[in-house]
């Protein structure tokens, strides 16, 4: 009884996690879908590769519905595992996108919380919080739902790295080796790669920590750990990281073979590759940061419902 004691706050918050979505995503229990840009530009592109695994039985390496042609294991490509046919199983089959990201963010923000010691009633406000938070929203409803994906399972990251480093490292690494895989299997390496910023920051943090305390033996041994717990949970998607490094090398992220000259590029440097502004161009711009205190100031949506006042009216009764 002291044991189902322990366990009935989890269970109560992931029970209220997924009401609260389904109440937001109601809609999608009807049978309605998101109308996402990107998915359509996915089903488009995997066309091919879907009709030739359905005939073939078999899993493409090459299609010509993207670009010019282009390797299909960059589209899609099943590489199944343990881990990941769990995930696609809650994800895909148990709640479904988005309803299923929803709860995986907010169970991935109630795990940080609990890992910082916060107690359970309190972990399940914040995560709600988190779950809802507003970016989250916008990004499904373009249809970037892998870095969504990537995104929500952020925070189960950093709440492991810290209960490993002060509390139990053990239940810190097997809790680091299973979101780490499930981050690692969105394929959406932007995102990781921000993670890795947020995780240097932890690690040189408690560094100080355990050095001040002239513990450093004690950091080696759970870092190791960390090291070891991480790299198990990186296996079951490395053979598609492999294949995504020596893609990209080919692709115009990847080294050019051409340079701007002096005077194409109208300055006295030369330039190869793609220019730094790159980085900003399809993300959040210097002078668009003023957007989180000023609604609107570089503009708002473009595909807004209220743009369209005129045809909003004719089509009222």
């Amino acid at each position: 009884m002291k044991k189902f004691s322990v366990v009935l706050p989890h269970l109560i918050a992931v029970f209220i996690f997924v009401i609260l979505g389904a109440i937001y995503f109601s809609p999608q229990l009807d049978g309605y879908s998101l109308n996402q840009h990107d998915v359509k530009q996915f089903i488009g592109m995997s066309k091919e590769i879907s009709d030739f695994r359905q005939l073939e039985k078999d899993e493409p390496l090459w299609t010509n519905s993207a670009f010019s042609g282009m390797p299909a294991y960059q589209i899609s490509m099943s590489n199944p595992n343990l881990m990941t046919k769990i995930e696609n199983f809650v994800i895909f089959k148990l709640f479904k996108s988005p309803l299923s990201y929803l709860v995986l963010a907010m169970i991935s923000f109630y795990i940080l919380l609990l890992c910082f010691g916060v107690s359970p009633w309190l972990s399940i406000v914040g995560a709600i919080a988190f779950g809802f938070s507003s970016i989250h929203v916008l990004y499904l409803a373009g249809g970037h739902n892998t870095k969504v994906h990537a995104i929500v399972l952020m925070p189960g990251i950093i709440g492991s790295l810290i209960y490993a480093y002060r509390k139990n490292f053990r239940i810190g690494g097997l809790l680091l080796c299973i979101i780490i895989c499930l981050h690692v299997s969105a394929n959406h390496i932007q995102e990781t790669y921000y993670l890795l910023f947020l995780i240097a920051a932890i690690i040189l943090s408690e560094f100080y920590k355990f050095y001040k305390e002239h513990r450093l033996p004690v950091f080696i041994k759970i870092s190791a750990f960390l090291l070891f717990a991480t790299v198990v949970g990186i296996v079951p998607t490395l053979s598609n990281l492999l294949l995504t490094n020596e893609y990209a090398k080919y692709t115009n992220r990847g080294k050019s073979d051409l340079t701007i000259s002096a005077t194409q590029s109208g300055d006295n440097s030369e330039e190869k590759g793609l220019d730094r502004n790159y980085i900003k161009e399809y993300s959040m711009g210097y002078g668009e940061v003023w957007s989180l205190a000023i609604p609107n100031v570089k503009g708002g949506s473009s595909g807004r419902l209220g743009d369209y006042k005129d045809e909003l009216t004719k089509a009222s009764p």
